[in-house]
């Protein structure tokens, strides 16, 4: 229903197929997680994001019991908070849900895709929180995931080469940044994003107004 674009529909429809698996199979039930999840993706697009913790944190709860501290269900109910967390602006919580999530990934199932995206939001976090160092280990280890795929999506290794070039000038490290960027542009010729270039020649830029 809300793929028809009847979100108070679909919403009800989640919150009546809660409350049945909860009184059929109880509060503490996966079911019950899965459908508030549900719920907190409506309430974030209606921008109602602390309806969405309210719901969002008992479901992390519910599969930590149901499935132990380490299950991918686990992890994929922490990226959801992650995400958030981010929105809200509360970066630190959204980079310890994130960092929480990619650890028990990589223990369980280290070649699902989701890893390198977590990499690279997380990179992400730790650059907006100062933390340069982690944040330029996070993206290059993300950087190397994708370079080893057997479809390795060179806008998304552009992507990645830029957000490392803002790091390292973010470092006071203008020719390891410009590397960054001119691999970026390189990249960009044989799968060209008009925003990555853009963004790629606004890091050159910067770097040349900051000389």
């Amino acid at each position: 229903r809300w793929a028809a674009g009847d979100e108070a529909g679909a919403l009800d429809l989640f919150k009546r197929s809660q409350l049945s698996w909860s009184d059929g199979l109880g509060a503490d039930h996966p079911f019950v997680a899965s459908s508030a999840i549900n719920i907190s993706t409506i309430y974030i697009n209606r921008r109602a994001f602390e309806d969405a913790a309210a719901v969002l944190r008992p479901a992390l709860g519910i599969m930590e019991r149901a499935f132990g501290p380490d299950h991918p269900n686990v992890a994929d109910t922490l990226v959801n908070l992650a995400s958030l967390a981010t929105i809200q602006g509360r970066l630190r919580e959204a980079a310890e849900a994130n960092d929480r999530a990619l650890r028990i990934y990589l223990r369980v199932d280290p070649d699902r895709p989701v890893v390198i995206n977590l990499l690279t939001d997380l990179g992400d976090l730790q650059n907006l929180l100062g933390r340069h160092d982690e944040a330029l280990a996070s993206l290059r280890q993300a950087l190397v995931l994708r370079q080893r795929l057997p479809e390795p999506e060179l806008d998304s290794q552009a992507q990645l080469r830029i957000l490392i070039g803002g790091v390292l000038t973010d470092m006071r490290r203008p020719q390891a940044a410009a590397e960054e960027y001119r691999a970026a542009l390189d990249l960009l010729v044989r799968s060209p994003d008009p925003a990555l270039r853009q963004s790629a020649l606004g890091g050159l830029a910067r770097l040349a107004r900051e000389r």
